[in-house]
């Protein structure tokens, strides 16, 4: 599958694979700059669906780089998130349990920066954790200056 804007429109969404045998998919972000030629490219692998989920996240202020958060809502009904920041020693400096409140279906995604607005004018590296009332699946990309340039793991608890 493949979505060409042709010009500055964004697309946004997500894919939902249902099958009776175990499948794993891959997606790719390219941004092409207008004379063709590849400005950056990020694949991004399959997300499993969780109650619990964390994911290394990295915001560098110098070099303009930032993480950004992509969740879908993958239960039946509305889910209640609560996202909160956490320090390479694994104590929460941030909460914020507003930015994720997702009708069955629905995704949303931010920057690290937008959803702790503590960390925007300062460097971070840490890890995020997503607690849900619903199943979600979640992507972690790193960006530069709004470009993708690489994913990062998200992972769980959960069996």
């Amino acid at each position: 599958v493949s979505f060409t804007t042709g010009g500055p429109d964004l697309k946004v969404g997500y894919a939902r694979v249902t099958s009776r045998v175990p499948v794993e998919a891959t997606a790719i972000f390219r941004v092409v700059g207008p004379t063709g030629n590849v400005l950056t490219e990020a694949g991004v692998g399959s997300a499993r669906p969780a109650l619990l989920q964390v994911g290394a996240v990295q915001k560098e202020r110098a070099q303009d780089f930032d993480s950004g958060i992509a969740v879908v809502n993958v239960g039946e009904k509305q889910a209640k998130a609560v996202l909160e920041l956490l320090n390479p020693a694994g104590q929460v400096i941030a909460t914020n349990d507003e930015i994720v409140d997702l009708n069955s279906g629905a995704h949303t995604a931010a920057f690290l920066s937008q959803i702790f607005p503590s960390v925007a004018n300062q460097n971070f590296e840490g890890s995020i954790r997503i607690r849900s009332n619903q199943p979600m699946a979640a992507v972690i990309l790193r960006a530069k200056q709004g470009l993708v340039y690489s994913s990062l793991p998200v992972g769980s608890t959960e069996k």
